[in-house]
């Protein structure tokens, strides 16, 4: 076993789960959706963002590969690298989302391969079940990923109503965090499910609850920012649920 640790997000440094069998001829390869390939000299691997592990490929067959040492991923999904033997570029396409790649009519329904853990999946922290939704504890946080957004739309429903905090992070990484508590009418805790509409149109960001009156959330957005959208838990506060998620672009991407 070789070892593997996870830089998040948040420039946190965590001991993931070891990498089964020998690395003779390692190359990391950046992948969308939070999984980026590992060729370990004699197979291909996959970071799996659930489970917090490389796991066998599900995209890859067995196939060995000729991976000289100019190995590199232009972009997420992308993989090239010189064949020694052939003499020759090898390309190999296993994803194609990007940054404006469209999404699902709704997110965290049936399953959950465009939304990520932003950390290490601690246990009990994140999970995600299609019969109830993403589950969120401990300040633990899930993001879209791939995808960023300049103005755009979004609806989610907090089951247990109580709601998850909104998270914009921006392409310097630095975070907007819009409580619960700009949303007006969500003050009752386990009230039943709750709808909670987000909208952004350049600095401002407006939310309302159950198709209630908007009211503005103080994000300190530049207005041309372009963020990723994320959902997170209260280090403080009980484990929250959220399912159903729809983002839309309102402007073109």
């Amino acid at each position: 076993f070789q070892s593997a640790w996870l830089v998040g997000a948040r420039h946190t440094v965590d001991a993931a789960v070891p990498v089964p069998g020998t690395l003779t001829q390692p190359a990391l390869l950046g992948g969308a959706g939070g999984a980026p390939l590992l060729w370990t000299g004699d197979r291909w691997l996959q970071w799996s963002p659930w489970t917090g592990a490389f796991v066998a490929s599900s995209v890859l067959d067995g196939a060995p590969a000729a991976l000289a040492g100019a190995a590199c991923s232009p972009d997420p999904g992308l993989a090239l690298w010189l064949d020694p033997a052939a003499g020759h570029l090898a390309a190999l396409r296993f994803d194609t989302r990007n940054a404006f790649s469209p999404l699902a009519s709704a997110l965290l329904v049936d399953e959950a391969s465009d939304v990520a853990p932003d950390s290490l999946p601690g246990p009990g922290a994140v999970s995600f079940d299609s019969a109830t939704g993403l589950a969120l504890a401990g300040g633990a946080g899930a993001f879209v990923t791939d995808r960023t957004f300049a103005d755009f739309s979004l609806r989610a429903v907090a089951p247990t109503g109580r709601p998850p905090d909104l998270v914009l992070r921006d392409e310097s990484g630095a975070e907007h965090v819009l409580p619960a508590s700009c949303c007006p009418g969500l003050a009752g805790v386990g009230a039943g499910a709750r709808t909670i509409d987000v909208e952004r149109r350049g600095a401002t960001v407006t939310c309302a609850v159950d198709g209630g009156t908007a009211g503005p959330c103080a994000a300190g957005l530049d207005a041309a920012a372009r963020v990723q959208l994320g959902v997170r838990s209260s280090p403080s506060a009980p484990a929250v649920l959220v399912r159903d998620l729809v983002v839309s672009r309102v402007a073109p991407p």
